[in-house]
């Protein structure tokens, strides 16, 4: 996307289009409008630059604000739908947009991992290495970057929660061995140091090293994340380093050569 000299009134009016529309978008295209939205606010407010942006009737701020109100019109929508009918890889994506676009709220999240706990209970299956790694990534950029308005959010708050996290955990260590590279790549330091157990966080460094993610060309991209999550690994759990084989402790070595 690029605004280019697209007029601010003109996207003020799309924006007041696609807040209009929100309840009537099918999921994939409210997360495409949530996307488009926020990225289009960013371009306004980088054009004015960050003196000008003091100037909140600048009209390039205006259309920023009312981008970044439909986006946050289209994540209620979306997640008043996903929290009751969605599938376990729509509210992965759900989660996934709405925390690359900060649009969440405590509530939307409440809501998603209720509807989780209840399809890993029913539909165990439908959570495959990629929804896991989907849903793992989400969360913990969510408790990093925080939702609409600068809000907190927590996965771990209220019983739900807890339940969620706990039957989540146990999925992830039955289904971690048959992760592949880019599973693992996409994990986020955020949600497997904290969420996860030790259990859990032994066998996925063991799955890395069978297939040597970070360190081979084909993986080299997530050589970065794999070394934050062993960084905030050993924050959360110093003496964890003790437990592991030679040969995943070999692999973990590796990641600082």
């Amino acid at each position: 996307l690029d605004t280019g000299l697209a007029e601010p009134a003109r996207l003020r009016q799309l924006a007041g289009a696609l807040e209009a529309r929100a309840y009537h978008l099918r999921p994939q295209d409210s997360m495409r409008g949530m996307a488009l939205a926020i990225e289009a606010a960013k371009q306004l407010e980088e054009r004015l630059g960050q003196d000008a942006c003091l100037n909140l009737n600048a009209p390039e701020i205006r259309a920023a604000a009312a981008l970044r109100e439909a986006a946050r019109s289209c994540a209620a929508a979306l997640a008043a739908l996903v929290a009751l009918k969605g599938d376990a890889a729509l509210v992965a994506d759900m989660l996934a947009s709405m925390a690359a676009t900060g649009t969440g709220r405590q509530a939307y999240l409440d809501g998603a991992l209720a509807r989780l706990l209840e399809l890993l209970h029913t539909r165990p299956h439908a959570f495959t290495p990629k929804v896991l790694a989907r849903v793992a990534w989400s969360i913990g950029e969510m408790q990093v970057r925080g939702g609409a308005e600068g809000q907190v959010l927590c996965a771990s708050l209220g019983h739900t929660n807890h339940r969620f996290l706990e039957t989540f955990r146990s999925r992830f260590f039955s289904v971690v061995p048959d992760f592949l590279e880019n599973d693992i790549g996409g994990l986020h330091e955020a949600f497997v140091a904290p969420f996860l157990g030790e259990e859990e966080i032994r066998r996925l460094f063991h799955r890395a090293a069978q297939l040597q993610v970070g360190l081979l060309p084909n993986s080299a991209r997530h050589l970065a994340v794999m070394q934050r999550i062993q960084d905030a690994s050993c924050v959360q759990r110093p003496s964890m380093i003790h437990t592991f084989p030679a040969f995943t402790l070999h692999y973990w070595s590796r990641l600082r050569e």
